[in-house]
């Protein structure tokens, strides 16, 4: 995925101390200023980073870049097990310390668990079992991601555009 992320300083802060930031190969870029303005508006917001005491807003990382340096610090973390091509089908027996999970594909076919974490998407199976409610709602929004090559490079700055629509 060669789409770029944009991370506010604090998740740049958070994750650098979580060990992955000095994990990227792929060069960051520093968001040194921010450049807001409203379609059909006179006038525009800019931010500049040194106005404020800071080197930068935040930074600019490639995905696929940013995913290859969390596995990466994941790989190091002593005590976590990971099941990939495993998935949740059940929560089964009753402990009155943990969670009984019941899985399909690689893996172990049940594991006991104290905390479990649903991070399995919308259609969340994790949350269908234990009966959580959801409300859905189709917000009829369209998401383009392109990346571009630009003659200059650069400069720091990251421009939102606000629209009836929302921003770009």
């Amino acid at each position: 995925d060669e789409r770029n992320l944009s991370f506010a300083e604090a998740t740049v802060n958070a994750l650098t101390a979580l060990g992955v930031m000095q994990r990227l190969r792929a060069p960051t870029g520093a968001i040194r200023r921010i450049h807001v303005s409203r379609r059909g508006d006179f006038g525009r917001l800019l931010l500049d980073a040194a106005d404020h005491g800071r080197d930068a807003f935040g930074q600019v990382v490639v995905a696929r870049d940013f995913g290859e340096a969390l596995e990466a610090r994941l790989s190091q973390v002593s005590g976590l097990a990971r099941y990939r091509g495993t998935r949740f089908t059940a929560f089964s027996g009753d402990d009155a310390d943990a969670r009984v999970i019941e899985l399909a594909g690689e893996g172990p076919a049940r594991l006991r668990a104290r905390l479990v974490v649903a991070a399995d998407g919308a259609a969340s199976g994790v949350r269908d079992a234990l009966g959580v409610a959801t409300e859905r709602r189709d917000y009829g929004q369209v998401l383009m991601v392109a990346r571009l090559r630009a003659a200059r490079a650069p400069d720091g700055t990251a421009y939102e555009r606000m629209g009836d629509d929302g921003p770009t």
